[in-house]
């Protein structure tokens, strides 16, 4: 019992210390490109009317997750109560320290830096879409050996990461893209019961 508890113990530190250096080196890389580069001042402005896409993406969104969903088996589908009840921290975090460094990051500096490279529309959101699954390979992952990395994590996130380099191609704002991952994250937190690391 007391090797279960330490084993338990060290993995959810190791899993806290991977949490917390990944949001250490989203705030170093927010802070460089909004202190320190020109690149996303225009990424802020936007038009109301590119928020009138936001129910269609999400709409399509859940259908494809759903689909995906029951083809991969990534989590049981219902209402989770314990996180209906911390809604308002979950939005704060999702918002804050997940959706706009990560936008800034995979739609606002890679996925721009692809289309200048390439004449192609389709290649750079699905490379970047790529870039941006694979990143997610460890959340959630029950060891560092390949076996137990998180593939249908990958998976749902390369899917989520079509929908939000999409929404930022045809809009040219990271604001679409942000409230969109946001609303992921809270839809995965609120209707997969089973604990799902995003």
């Amino acid at each position: 019992m007391f090797c279960h508890t330490v084993s338990h113990n060290l993995n959810t530190l190791q899993k806290s210390t991977y949490h917390i250096a990944i949001v250490s080196l989203y705030a170093v890389l927010c802070v460089y490109i909004f202190f320190f580069t020109e690149l996303l001042q225009s990424y802020f402005t936007f038009s109301f009317k590119d928020l009138a896409l936001l129910p269609l993406f999400i709409a399509s969104a859940l259908i494809v997750f759903f689909v995906a969903n029951s083809i991969l088996k990534f989590g049981t589908i219902g209402l989770n109560n314990k996180n209906i009840a911390r809604l308002p921290l979950i939005s704060l975090y999702a918002s804050i320290l997940i959706s706009i460094p990560e936008e800034i990051l995979f739609r606002g500096l890679i996925q721009t830096y692809l289309y200048s490279i390439s004449y192609d529309v389709i290649l750079p959101l699905l490379i970047s879409s790529l870039i941006f699954g694979l990143s997610h390979i460890l959340n959630g992952a029950k060891g560092i050996s390949p076996s137990k990395w998180n593939g249908k994590l990958v998976v749902m996130t390369f899917l989520a990461g079509i929908f939000l380099g999409y929404s930022f191609y045809i809009t040219g704002s990271l604001v679409v893209p942000i409230v969109l991952h946001t609303v992921f994250i809270l839809i995965i937190k609120v209707f997969i019961k089973d604990e799902v690391k995003v």
